[in-house]
């Protein structure tokens, strides 16, 4: 007895139009493929659109109907759908313009609310122009800054000194919770941090896109930034990016953003001492806290010392030069908006000196 008849979807390589054929066999389905397709029926095979996997007569039997699947000639062959993306990465390198119009042009009438998303972000993060460095170039970037930025890297410059000098006063400001044992030593470390940054003019460079030493910024040529990953990882595994150089909301958005997206605090022990938080646990590390060992402010500078010096256990009479090293992270920290006023961050305190460039 014949197998019942079941719809399938058909196309070629390449191609986003699709034809319905229905049959109950694989060689029926190829002959009316090759009939719909004009393709000849000698060498011609039907594989799965998903993984490029070849049909045969008994796998075709287990598939269910409107299954994708894609008609080669002889000689040919399909990769899978990720062939599809990787068509169409190159399509938005080099037809950048043209993507867009037709994604606004699928928007307008899309209602799902996933596919708008997809749309939406998609138009988003192609529209703008990076490459346009002025502001007649590109005046919507502009918009909200004051008339003295004449350029995009001028205003990332200044955006990162203030960064900068934000994590710095945050620390600064501090001191009035340090035991009065600690003060003179913590101001001694705020004056030399102080001194350091005034010195590389808070380290600006770093968000500036046309700064000739690649080590002197966290942004590549184009303007692109790349997470950095936990400060116990390589590299991020989301494979965060961003290129505020782009449009005005990129710019916005990028005012948010942490370059290691994690955010510790040192926390208070139920049994009313400062511990470290997990991220800092360093083995082997000698921390010796001054005055009041419950202090967050004076525990992260022990904390500091120990995790970015581990050689040189912190001395509490600071009585020797700081073993300062060109092994710093370059981390930098954004304001957590829930932190705790009363504490201080390990994170913090590292990243406020690890902008040192020493």
């Amino acid at each position: 007895m014949a197998a019942p008849l079941r719809g399938f979807r058909l196309r070629r390589p390449g191609s986003a139009q699709k034809f319905g054929a229905a049959a109950g066999s694989l060689r029926g389905l190829l002959r009316k493929g090759c009939r719909l397709l004009q393709l000849p029926l000698a060498g011609s095979r039907l594989c799965l659109y998903e993984d490029g996997t070849e049909l045969s007569e008994a796998f075709f039997r287990t598939l269910p109907p409107q299954t994708e699947l894609v008609l080669l000639r002889p000689g040919e062959s399909w990769p899978g759908c990720c062939g599809d993306v990787e068509r169409f990465l190159a399509a938005l390198c080099s037809r950048t313009d043209a993507v867009v119009e037709a994604a606004r042009r699928l928007l307008e009438d899309e209602r799902a609310p996933r596919r708008q998303r997809l749309l939406a972000d998609l138009i988003h993060n192609l529209s703008g122009d990076s490459a346009a460095e002025r502001r007649d170039e590109d005046g919507k970037w502009f918009e909200g800054l004051e008339s003295r930025f004449k350029n995009k890297s001028s205003y990332m410059r200044y955006s990162c000194e203030s960064r900068i000098r934000s994590y710095m006063k945050e620390v600064s400001n501090f001191i009035s919770n340090v035991h009065p044992t600690a003060r003179d030593a913590y101001k001694r470390i705020l004056d030399l941090m102080s001194d350091k940054l005034k010195s590389v003019k808070y380290n600006g460079s770093y968000f500036d896109r046309t700064e000739e030493e690649a080590a002197m910024r966290l942004c590549t040529k184009e303007g692109w930034f790349s997470c950095q990953g936990p400060f116990d990882r390589d590299d991020c595994p989301c494979k965060h990016s961003i290129n505020p150089y782009t449009n005005r909301e990129s710019r916005i958005l990028f005012s948010t953003w942490n370059l290691d997206h994690m955010y510790q605090q040192v926390c208070s022990a139920p049994n009313g001492t400062s511990s470290p938080c997990q991220a800092h646990r360093v083995a082997g590390a000698s921390l010796q806290l001054l005055g009041n060992r419950r202090s967050p402010a004076w525990f992260t500078f022990c904390t500091y010392f120990a995790e970015l010096y581990p050689a040189h256990p912190f001395e509490p009479s600071l009585g020797r030069a700081l073993p300062f090293s060109t092994a710093m992270p370059t981390r930098l920290l954004q304001p957590h908006p829930k932190a705790n006023p009363q504490h201080i961050s390990c994170q913090r305190v590292v990243a406020t000196c690890a902008t040192l460039s020493l």
